[in-house]
């Protein structure tokens, strides 16, 4: 485990290397599962796996809601045309006499 300030050096370190490397940013976070340092886990989940996995949820139920749309619509193109295809006469009631 490092201390406080190390890590962040560390981090840093990490950081710029990635950025001067690979020629990008990447955000570096400092994890560990020792109870001591649980709290830089629970920020690590709450900063950044939260929201992508609520982001995720989100793109997924709208997906959802599409297909559903679509496939209601479908639905409904396809019993028009078995409608039209069977003829008005069929789908009327019958005169009680």
């Amino acid at each position: 485990m490092l201390a406080p300030a190390d890590r962040e050096r560390a981090l840093q370190y990490v950081g710029e290397h990635i950025r001067s490397d690979l020629g990008f940013e990447l955000p570096v976070h400092a994890i560990s599962i020792k109870s001591e340092c649980s709290d830089l886990l629970e920020q690590w989940l709450d900063t950044e796996i939260v929201p992508l996995y609520d982001h995720h949820a989100e793109l997924a139920r709208q997906s959802l809601n599409r297909k559903i749309g679509a496939l209601r619509l479908g639905v409904e193109a396809a019993l028009k045309i078995q409608l039209k295809r069977s003829g008005p006469d069929e789908h009327t009631e019958p005169e009680s006499t």
